[in-house]
């Protein structure tokens, strides 16, 4: 029997390829609700190109939340923002990567985590009855490691890497927290071996959904694409004849998008996201002891002070070709504040010399046309022109008419051909973009054309991460620093931060993510530090 699970084992190893370990490390070894979770991963068997990861936080019943990041060099980071109505209980965190062929989603990565509510430490307390948390961080102390240091002082550490792990780190993530408050906890790595293929993986935004056609024309198409509004990006795909499902890959942005969809040859259609595949997982208890609570009593007194006073600042990391979004120069740009002239869109274009034209319908309706010029023609293009609306599309071009000048800020028209061209062929047609003086105005379902809002990448942050310390402000928190990939200088790891008010043995945590093997080393320091 034992011979035939090894049989099977190494056909199964075959099939999908070697396993691959994903090793996480954690800035803690347990979270309370409305703390961030800071993290770091590894895994030395992906491919060393670009490619995306989908991070999920979840429970037992439904996503709490997901995002997507860059993985490169076969590492990355991230971060949650907990609520602070999230209830006690084992989380799980993953990470997934999806097949370009088959777009099949694969867990690289998991871990359990514990995630307590002060507001459940009147139960807590209860079940475990009255305890009191003896000072068990002492007893992981090495007294040849300890550094002391006073409360608000700028302390500058070094931390040597041995030798022989010295031309083998791939990657540090250090953390230097108050291990007090965990006692003798202090698991924050964990390993995950899962077989995969060799397939190509995707680097851009996997989407899952639905096309039904409404009213179908005489003309049908499988084809549909995609728009980014902000990016100004197509993406197209094919419907499945039978089952009308499409996998689409969107190029990568930042943040929640509202994308737009459309029809190749414009018929009317709805949209929808096919629900994500969710996965249970084994339960861990939920470990309450004395050090918990304690750690709950002293964070119900941190919360207070927190509301008035930002203890740590998470500093977004502007990329002028990523998170800024510089949108393409127009053909025309027209602010409409600018002129005199009264009535609606229709009475402006009337009197501007630009490719935008309204033709008149009868009975005072309209079509919308753009004019290009190619190879020394003017025409019209034969589709209408796509109008983007606060971010919301349309090309209804008789309600863009009848829209009144003062609800208009601005017109930026692109009907270049070679520029369109660029974008995507279903761009012929042209794009306006109307700026509301309304910032909130938003078109109606009746009237927009189908879009699902769908989560890009996290934005990136400034790393390291460490307590704002501000003079006549009071300073407290668990986590002093953390950085997710720190550069060592040579074989020494060189941290710098600031202790806040709180004394206490601090933990200095440096993970040493190794090439090639996937295995870890992690070297610890301590800092006592002492009221002055």
């Amino acid at each position: 029997m034992k011979r035939n699970y090894l049989i099977f084992f190494a056909l199964l190893v075959y099939y999908f390829g070697s396993a691959q370990t994903t090793t996480l490390h954690f800035d803690k070894p347990h979270y309370l609700a409305g703390e961030y979770i800071f993290y770091s991963f590894c895994n030395a068997d992906l491919s060393a190109d670009t490619l995306t990861a989908e991070i999920r936080l979840s429970d037992d019943r439904e996503i709490i939340e997901n995002y997507f990041i860059y993985v490169v060099g076969q590492c990355s980071h991230g971060y949650f923002k907990l609520p602070f109505d999230l209830k006690s209980s084992i989380y799980h965190l993953e990470i997934l990567v999806f097949s370009q062929a088959s777009f099949r989603d694969i867990v690289i990565g998991t871990a359990n985590l514990s995630i307590y509510n002060d507001e459940d430490l009147p139960r807590f307390q209860i079940e475990l009855g009255a305890v009191e948390p003896g000072d068990q961080s002492a007893l992981l102390m090495d007294p040849s490691e300890v550094h002391q240091v006073q409360t608000r002082q700028l302390v500058h550490l070094e931390i040597q890497i041995p030798d022989k792990f010295l031309l083998k780190v791939k990657r540090v993530s250090l953390a230097v927290r108050d291990q007090h408050l965990y006692g003798l906890q202090t698991t924050t790595t964990f390993q995950t071996q899962m077989p995969i293929s060799d397939e190509e993986l995707l680097s851009g935004i996997p989407v899952f959904g639905t096309r039904k056609l409404i009213n179908p024309g005489t003309i049908k198409s499988q084809l549909l694409f995609a728009f980014n509004p902000v990016k100004m990006f197509y993406d197209g795909t094919k419907v499945d004849k039978q089952t009308d499902e499409f996998n689409l890959e969107l190029r990568p942005f930042y943040g929640k998008q509202e994308i737009t969809f459309l029809d190749y040859v414009d018929n009317e259609i709805s949209v929808q996201q096919r629900p994500v595949r969710f996965r249970s997982y084994s339960d861990d208890t939920l470990m309450i002891d004395a050090t918990i609570l304690d750690h709950l009593k002293i964070y119900k007194e941190e919360k207070q002070i927190n509301r008035i006073f930002k203890q740590i600042a998470l500093p977004i990391h502007i990329d002028s070709t990523d998170l800024r979004n510089i949108r393409r120069k127009p053909s025309f740009h027209i602010d409409v504040q600018d002129y005199t002239i009264r009535g609606t869109s229709v009475d402006l274009f009337k009197e501007l010399s630009t490719n935008l034209k309204f033709r008149s319908a009868g009975s005072e309706n309209y079509l919308a046309r753009m004019l290009y010029e190619y190879n020394g023609i003017t025409k019209f293009y034969s589709r209408s022109p796509l109008f983007l609306v606060n971010g919301r599309a349309t090309r209804d071009g008789n309600f863009i008419a009848h829209i009144p000048l003062q609800e208009i800020g601005f017109f930026s028209i692109y009907s270049n051909y070679e520029a369109l061209q660029r974008l995507s062929p279903i761009a012929h047609g042209g794009l306006v973009y109307i700026e509301m003086m309304d910032q909130h105005y938003a078109l109606t379902a009746e009237k927009a054309l189908p879009s699902l809002t769908i989560q890009g990448l996290q934005a990136p942050l400034l790393y390291p991460i460490r307590t704002d310390i501000k003079e006549g402000s009071p300073a407290t928190g668990s986590l002093l620093y953390w950085h997710p990939d720190l550069k060592p200088n040579g074989n020494l790891i060189q941290i710098e931060f600031q202790t806040n008010d709180i004394a206490s043995e601090y933990l200095v945590e440096a993970v040493l993510f190794l090439d090639e093997t996937g295995k870890t080393e992690i070297l610890r320091q301590w800092v006592k530090v002492g009221s002055q």
